[in-house]
C-alpha cells in the first residue's frame, strides 16, 4: 500500500502511531458513499498535489453547487458522476471519467497507482437473486497480484496489469482496505457487504464507472498508450514469427510516473552508460510521463512518452536500453517493418528511432 502515511493518536496519555489512509463510515446526513470515497481519495491527492483536503460537508456542497434543482443538500443520499466531477475540479484537479470494465479497471488501477493517484470506482450492487440493491462508490487504495503470466483477457497481448486479482478499497459500508476480488469470467467484483439475512459474500459489484482525479496537465489517456504498445507488440510478433529472435511473447508494463522518480531510477541504474544517463537526466520532461516497459525474461527496454501533448502530437520521447541484447533485437526487427502500413504517428517515430540507431 503505497498511499500509507503515519497518523498519531493519544489514548489515556499513551502516544500511538498507525500507518494507514484516513477512513470514515458513511453519514448520510452530510455525505453519502460518493462523498466519503472522494474524501478518502483526497487524503492521498491532497498531499501529492498540495490541495486543500475538504471535509465531507464541503465536498457535498461543492458537488451540488451548480445543480440548483437537485433535492435538498442535507440529508444527502448520493451524488451523480457529474457532481463528483465538480467536487474534484473544485480542489484544482481535473476529473477524468472512464467506463468501468474488468479490462479497464486493472489497467487504470495499476497505471495510476504507480503514480500515487487513487481512483474512485462506481459499482452496481447486485444480490444473488439478481435484484439490484443500488449504486455504490469506493476509493481504490491498493491491489494484489498473482504470479501467473497470462494474456490480457484472452488476447495475444501480455500486460503486467493482468496479474491483478484483488482490489483493496475504502468502503464506507464495510471498512478500510476491504477486499474486492475480480471474477474475470463474470466480469464482476466480490464484496463483503452483508445481505438481508446477515450473510456476507452474496452481494456482488458490477463495475460501472471510474473517476480519476488528475493533475490538470495530464492530457494523454492511458488508452492511447496501450494502443501504441499493443500495435508495437503486434508488429514485433509478426516479424518474429519469421526471424525467431524471441522464444516467448514480450510482457508490457505500462504505467504513469513522475519524471523526477524516473530520473532517480536512471541515476541509480548500473546497466546504462554514464553518457546515456547524462542524456536522459538532462532531457526536459513534463511532471508526469508515461512509461512502457517491454520485459523479456530478465531483460527490459523502456519507451517514454509525454503526457501533456495532444493525442495527434509527437508524444514519444525516448528509449531506455536497460538490456543491450533486447534493444538490439528490437532494432533488427524494426528494419523488417514497412512504415507505410502504420497509422499511429508515435509508433512511426519509434520505428524510425530504432532504425536510425542502427545506422
Amino acid at each position: 500500500f503505497i498511499y500509507l502515511r503515519t497518523y498519531e493518536a493519544c489514548i489515556c496519555g499513551i502516544k500511538l502511531h498507525v500507518d494507514s489512509v484516513a477512513f470514515q463510515e458513511q453519514d448520510s446526513v452530510v455525505a453519502a458513499c460518493a462523498s466519503s470515497a472522494i474524501w478518502s481519495t483526497f487524503q492521498v491527492t491532497g498531499r501529492n498535489f498540495q490541495h486543500k483536503i475538504e471535509t465531507p460537508v464541503e465536498i457535498t456542497k461543492s458537488a451540488i453547487k451548480y445543480f440548483p434543482y437537485t433535492n435538498r443538500h442535507f440529508p444527502n443520499y448520493g451524488l451523480t458522476s457529474e457532481q463528483m466531477a465538480h467536487a474534484i475540479r473544485n480542489v484544482g484537479l481535473e476529473p477524468f471519467l472512464v467506463d468501468a470494465s474488468s479490462e479497464s479497471i486493472v489497467t487504470h488501477v495499476y497505471a495510476f497507482h504507480k503514480a500515487k493517484i487513487p481512483l474512485v470506482l462506481g459499482v452496481k450492487l447486485i444480490n444473488k437473486d439478481n435484484s439490484v440493491l443500488g449504486f455504490h462508490a469506493v476509493s481504490v487504495m491498493g491491489y494484489s497480484i498473482d504470479k501467473n503470466r497470462k494474456p490480457f483477457f484472452g488476447s495475444d497481448f501480455y500486460l503486467y496489469s493482468s496479474h491483478i486479482n484483488k482490489l483493496y478499497v475504502h468502503d464506507d459500508q464495510v471498512g478500510p482496505f476491504a477486499k474486492m476480488e475480480l471474477i474475470y469470467t463474470d466480469k464482476v467484483l466480490t464484496t463483503d457487504w452483508i445481505d438481508e439475512n446477515g450473510n456476507a459474500g452474496n452481494i456482488i459489484g458490477l463495475p460501472t464507472q471510474m473517476i480519476l482525479p488528475l493533475y490538470p496537465k495530464i492530457r494523454i489517456p492511458l488508452t492511447t498508450i496501450l494502443r501504441i504498445a499493443n500495435k508495437l507488440d503486434e508488429l514485433i510478433n509478426k516479424i518474429n514469427s519469421n526471424v525467431h529472435f524471441l522464444n516467448s511473447p514480450i510482457e508490457w508494463d505500462v504505467f504513469l510516473s513522475q519524471s523526477n522518480e524516473f530520473k532517480q531510477e536512471i541515476l541509480n541504474n548500473s546497466s546504462l552508460s554514464e553518457e546515456y544517463k547524462l542524456i536522459l537526466l538532462q532531457t526536459n520532461m513534463p511532471k508526469f510521463i508515461w512509461r512502457v516497459n517491454a520485459i523479456y525474461g530478465e531483460e527490459k527496454t523502456e519507451f517514454i512518452f509525454d503526457t501533456t501533448d495532444i493525442e495527434q502530437g509527437e508524444i514519444f520521447l525516448n528509449i531506455v536500453p536497460y538490456s543491450f541484447n533486447l534493444t538490439q533485437i528490437f532494432k533488427l526487427i524494426s528494419l523488417q517493418i514497412n512504415l507505410e502500413e502504420i497509422r499511429l504517428k508515435s509508433l512511426i517515430k519509434i520505428i524510425k528511432y530504432l532504425q536510425k540507431s542502427l545506422e
